[in-house]
């Protein structure tokens, strides 16, 4: 009678995480984060068909924390500025994880495009919390929502990636309200 094992998918992704942050992409190997896991290569790719959509997967399972995060914060009582600095320690936190990795990976692959790794929804969602902080009369903007969302989800990206100044000031830059309660 096969060995069943419970929550296969989970701990290969959490194997995975492990060797793409203690090595890196070059060095996950299939073959062991199977054995690892005690199964079967084969069992390993019913789950995931190769070892970029494994990667993929493993980024998306972190991704998904963020993802979350904005939803909790788009009804909350905290000022734009507290939430979005929510927002960006929570994207420093997943690029600090992976940003080695997704050069890397650029490096061997070619880049995706602004839709890969849920980087769509998390436009979405950010559009949403300033559509909501519109709505409540606690931002106001030249910029239509959409173009709001472009500007803020890239500075903050920029600034995270590269470290040229602090959150603060560059809020305080975006013109952007500062002590507002929702």
């Amino acid at each position: 009678m096969p060995k069943l094992i419970e929550n296969v998918k989970e701990k290969l992704i959490i194997e995975g995480r492990k060797t793409l942050i203690e090595k890196n992409y070059k060095e996950l190997n299939i073959r062991d984060i199977a054995k690892q896991c005690s199964i079967a290569i084969g069992t390993f790719y019913n789950y995931f068909p190769n070892k970029e959509e494994f990667v993929s997967e493993i980024f998306m399972d972190d991704w998904k924390n963020t993802l979350s995060l904005v939803d909790t914060l788009i009804p909350s009582d905290k000022s734009l500025r507290d939430k979005l600095n929510e927002i960006y320690i929570s994207l420093q936190s997943f690029l600090d994880k992976y940003i080695s990795i997704f050069y890397e990976i650029a490096k061997t692959k070619g880049y995706g495009d602004e839709s890969s790794f849920g980087m769509l929804e998390f436009f979405q969602k950010m559009r949403m919390l300033f559509e909501h902080e519109k709505n409540k009369g606690d931002l106001s903007s030249e910029l239509n929502l959409d173009e709001l969302t472009h500007f803020v989800v890239s500075n903050l990206m920029y600034l995270i990636k590269n470290k040229y100044t602090s959150f603060e000031k560059l809020y305080s830059q975006m013109g952007l309200p500062n002590n507002l309660m929702g």
